[in-house]
């Protein structure tokens, strides 16, 4: 979150990327949901729009609804 906060998107996207494929991680999901905005503010808008659609078709995704609205956009 920093990374993207300080405008080093393709920093974060490499680590997030990394992230979510470790089953093991606690925040795998929450990493998505930032995969996906940094991915948005990349303008990848295909990459989002897939991580949008997986988010938001988990009913126990913390950013379900999120997800929702902004792939309604």
């Amino acid at each position: 979150m920093a990374l993207l906060e300080n405008g080093k998107n393709k920093e974060a996207q490499t680590i997030l990327e990394k992230l979510i494929l470790q089953s093991d991680f606690q925040f795998q999901k929450q990493a998505e949901w930032y995969l996906a905005l940094a991915y948005l503010k990349a303008g990848e808008r295909e990459k989002t729009n897939v991580l949008l659609e997986k988010i938001s078709k988990d009913a126990k995704h913390p950013f379900e609804k999120e997800a929702k609205e902004l792939k309604s956009l």
